[in-house]
């Protein structure tokens, strides 16, 4: 896959792994955000770069009930390289056009009003 095939769609690409403390921290909240608000105009995708991740990723997920956010796996880190993260978790949002517009280091309350309100902000097509 690749980011092209959200052409579209808003994305909030978080970069995390299963051996980063914060980026496990962030994930219930980056669940919640794809339960409230994903669909045909936003997606969430949480791109692991665990190696092995095939195996690793989708029983950590169940473990920590995570319903709504879709196993992505980077085990390559081919699409952590890209972005040029200086750590995890890192959270760049992605407009309908596919252009950056924005991107956090470090985990976030993403299921909190003000993350939903900007999500909102470039879903409407105001950024």
């Amino acid at each position: 896959m690749s980011l092209g095939d959200f052409e579209g769609k808003v994305v909030l690409l978080n970069l995390w792994a299963t051996w980063c403390a914060p980026c496990v921290k962030e994930l219930p909240d980056l669940d919640r955000l794809q339960a409230a608000m994903g669909g045909d105009t936003f997606q969430v995708v949480a791109l692991s770069s665990d190696r092995n991740g095939a195996e690793k990723v989708p029983p950590f997920l169940a473990n920590l009930r995570i319903a709504n956010l879709t196993p992505y796996l980077d085990p390559g880190s081919v699409a952590t390289r890209a972005f040029t993260p200086r750590g995890l978790p890192t959270s760049v949002l992605i407009d309908a056009k596919g252009r950056e517009v924005g991107r956090l280091e470090g985990a976030a309350a993403w299921d909190a009003p003000e993350a939903q309100d900007l999500i909102r902000f470039y879903m409407n097509g105001d950024g």
